[in-house]
Protein backbone atom coordinates (compact mmCIF):
# COMPACT_ATOMS: atom_id res chain seq x y z
CA UNK A 1 0.00 0.00 0.00
CA UNK A 2 3.08 2.27 0.81
CA UNK A 3 3.78 2.09 -3.14
CA UNK A 4 0.31 2.42 -4.04
CA UNK A 5 -0.64 5.27 -2.12
CA UNK A 6 2.07 7.31 -1.05
CA UNK A 7 4.65 7.16 -3.10
CA UNK A 8 3.34 7.52 -6.51
CA UNK A 9 1.47 10.43 -4.97
CA UNK A 10 4.50 12.34 -3.49
CA UNK A 11 6.38 11.64 -6.92
CA UNK A 12 3.61 13.08 -9.27
CA UNK A 13 3.92 16.34 -7.35
CA UNK A 14 7.25 16.10 -8.50
CA UNK A 15 7.06 15.07 -12.08
CA UNK A 16 4.37 13.60 -14.73
CA UNK A 17 2.02 10.63 -13.47
CA UNK A 18 3.30 8.25 -16.09
CA UNK A 19 6.69 8.79 -15.23
CA UNK A 20 5.89 8.73 -11.41
CA UNK A 21 3.95 5.54 -12.03
CA UNK A 22 7.40 3.78 -14.00
CA UNK A 23 10.08 5.30 -11.18
CA UNK A 24 7.07 3.41 -8.72
CA UNK A 25 7.44 0.22 -10.12
CA UNK A 26 10.81 -0.18 -10.38
CA UNK A 27 10.94 0.15 -6.93
CA UNK A 28 8.09 -1.91 -6.27
CA UNK A 29 10.12 -4.53 -8.67
CA UNK A 30 13.39 -4.62 -6.67
CA UNK A 31 11.50 -4.48 -3.47
CA UNK A 32 10.60 -8.46 -5.13
CA UNK A 33 13.90 -9.13 -6.24
CA UNK A 34 14.03 -13.10 -5.51
CA UNK A 35 16.57 -15.60 -6.84
CA UNK A 36 15.24 -15.32 -10.80
CA UNK A 37 15.12 -11.89 -12.86
CA UNK A 38 11.87 -13.35 -13.78
CA UNK A 39 10.62 -12.13 -10.45
CA UNK A 40 11.50 -8.86 -11.15
CA UNK A 41 10.27 -8.39 -14.84
CA UNK A 42 6.78 -10.08 -13.44
CA UNK A 43 6.74 -8.02 -10.25
CA UNK A 44 7.12 -4.58 -12.50
CA UNK A 45 4.56 -5.73 -15.00
CA UNK A 46 2.06 -6.80 -12.39
CA UNK A 47 2.85 -3.28 -10.57
CA UNK A 48 2.28 -1.53 -13.59
CA UNK A 49 -1.39 -3.49 -14.34
CA UNK A 50 -1.94 -2.82 -10.47
CA UNK A 51 -1.03 1.38 -11.12
CA UNK A 52 -3.54 1.23 -14.10
CA UNK A 53 -6.29 -0.22 -11.95
CA UNK A 54 -5.94 2.13 -9.23
CA UNK A 55 -5.72 4.97 -11.69
CA UNK A 56 -9.10 3.63 -12.45
CA UNK A 57 -10.77 2.48 -9.41
CA UNK A 58 -9.01 4.69 -6.92
CA UNK A 59 -9.89 1.49 -4.78
CA UNK A 60 -6.83 -0.14 -2.79
CA UNK A 61 -9.11 -2.82 -1.61
CA UNK A 62 -9.45 -4.10 -5.02
CA UNK A 63 -5.71 -4.33 -5.55
CA UNK A 64 -4.84 -6.04 -1.56
CA UNK A 65 -7.32 -8.72 -2.62
CA UNK A 66 -5.64 -9.32 -6.01
CA UNK A 67 -2.13 -8.76 -4.59
CA UNK A 68 -3.70 -11.76 -1.45
CA UNK A 69 -4.42 -14.38 -4.72
CA UNK A 70 -1.60 -13.85 -6.05
CA UNK A 71 0.60 -14.41 -3.04
CA UNK A 72 -1.72 -17.94 -2.03
CA UNK A 73 -1.26 -18.81 -5.61
CA UNK A 74 2.55 -18.45 -5.72
CA UNK A 75 2.73 -20.29 -2.32
CA UNK A 76 4.11 -17.30 -0.62
CA UNK A 77 1.79 -17.86 2.01
CA UNK A 78 2.31 -21.21 2.86
CA UNK A 79 -0.26 -22.64 0.56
Amino acid sequence: MVFRLFLVEYLHIHMPLIAAIVLRNIVFAVTHLGIEVNNIISSLFIGLIFSIMYHFTSNIWILVMLHIGIDIDTGILGF
